[in-house]
């Protein structure tokens, strides 16, 4: 069962919309009158609040200014809200009186250093580093620029079930956090996760960038792409340090072309629509996982570069050593990911380049 707008409500506001749109000028009073047609649609059109957002800005600021009946100019933002409402909301018309169960869960939480998020049905986390410019922002910026369902940030769950809210940067992210689910056919509802219970995002918000985050040096790798190369896909990555736009990462992950390098053949290109010749990968795995990936490399005789700390005491040092391959050194090449705040490593491990040709 559904709310939904009569037939002659729907006329009345399109003709209200059009007749306000039709001008330059409008007074505070005439502004207010068309906010009060649209007072009670809540309860049937979604994006209500969210295209009434302006209409309520030029409201109130032209009241701090002047008096209920001094005319004021419509500003661009009110004529797109106007436009919605001349017709476009009735696509948007009905709302279920009783709330259907989410299909998705979701949680989030935004610390000084990254943010982190946890899908519950698909098992899917997300955690990344703010950059510098990011991390600059308040709290409250850094938590609603996540996707979120449950977070321990009240002003975030405000901001998102009332589609907006007093501070225009807020408001903006969360405006563009509806628009893309409008567009979707999404339905989004934000609730307040008490932080204790909140540590699965809490934790991932707060790792920084470990070592399998780190990268190599993008002037190195500009040098080994041009020399041994173009490689086509970067197979142990994130969205801290991809090197390629094609690139899988370890677990799911927004971005990632593929998930789990090593449930994939790399004796070919891993995704459709590319050319039958064999691939070249760029190969930089955690260094738990190299004598697995060196493993892999002698079954499937894969080709391309192979980066490792030069570490001849290493299990795998020997078996690449006896592959015949040209190597490289590299030095300390090794840095910590883009838009991260961590400090290099007082003594990272000079890296060395294996030549799969």
């Amino acid at each position: 069962m559904t709310f939904s707008i009569p037939t002659n409500k729907i006329k009345k506001i399109k003709y209200q919309a059009r007749k306000l749109a039709s001008r330059d000028k409008a007074t505070p009073r005439e502004i207010a009158k068309f906010l009060g047609y649209l007072n009670y649609l809540a309860q049937a059109i979604v994006p209500e609040r969210l295209r009434t957002r302006a209409l309520y800005t030029l409201k109130d600021k032209s009241l701090q200014m002047g008096d209920w009946d001094t005319p004021i100019p419509i500003t661009n933002e009110v004529q797109e809200e106007l436009r919605f409402w001349m017709g476009e909301f009735i696509m948007h018309n009905g709302k279920p009186l009783i709330p259907p169960e989410p299909a998705m869960e979701s949680a989030s939480d935004a610390s000084k250093v990254g943010y982190g998020a946890y899908c519950y049905q698909t098992k899917m986390q997300l955690a990344g580093v703010w950059s510098p410019e990011e991390a600059a922002h308040s709290s409250n910026w850094r938590e609603l620029e996540d996707w979120l369902h449950h977070t321990d940030n009240t002003p975030t769950v405000a901001y998102i079930n009332k589609q907006g809210g007093p501070i225009k940067e807020l408001s903006e992210i969360a405006r563009r956090l509806w628009l893309w689910a409008i567009a979707r056919n999404i339905s989004i509802t934000a609730a307040h996760l008490p932080g204790i219970q909140n540590t699965g995002p809490d934790k991932l918000s707060r790792m920084g960038a470990s070592w399998k985050e780190w990268m190599i040096q993008p002037t190195i790798f500009k040098m080994l792409n041009q020399q041994y190369g173009p490689f086509e896909i970067d197979l142990f990555a994130s969205t801290m340090n991809y090197q390629l736009p094609t690139w899988v990462s370890l677990t799911k992950m927004l971005g990632a072309s593929a998930v789990d390098a090593f449930s994939l053949r790399w004796t070919s290109p891993l995704l459709e629509n590319r050319s039958p010749r064999i691939a070249r990968f760029w190969m930089f795995p955690p260094f738990n996982q190299i004598l697995r990936t060196v493993a892999k490399i002698n079954r499937e005789g894969t080709k391309g570069v192979l980066v490792t700390p030069d570490w001849p005491a290493a299990p795998w040092f020997p078996i690449l050593s006896q592959m015949n391959l040209l190597s490289i050194e590299l030095g300390k090449a090794m840095i910590p990911p883009r838009n991260s705040q961590a400090k290099a490593h007082k003594d990272p491990p000079n890296m060395r380049a294996w030549i799969l040709l």
